[in-house]
């Protein structure tokens, strides 16, 4: 009998490749409201006073290292150089 606690899959390739997958997409779906913005320029004032055409971007994003490691695609405790 199976239980939703099951976790004898999680070292499976294909349950990772889920994992993966699943992150990512929930990811995109997240940020996809803010997709128009960085497509499109805006005239904004710059502190300099000139009207400048700017286009948002996402540049940022904290994780710690097994996170990281997942999102690169490196393996863990190798060195990514």
């Amino acid at each position: 009998m199976r239980y939703l606690g099951d976790r004898r899959y999680d070292e499976t390739e294909e349950f990772r490749a889920f994992s993966r997958q699943l992150y990512h997409a929930s990811i995109a779906a997240v940020l996809r409201p803010l997709h128009a913005g960085m497509e499109n320029p805006v005239v904004r004032r710059c502190p300099d006073g000139h009207f400048r055409r700017v286009v948002y971007d996402l540049i940022a994003f904290v994780a710690d290292y097994p996170e990281q490691a997942m999102l690169t695609g490196i393996v863990r405790e190798w060195c990514p150089r």
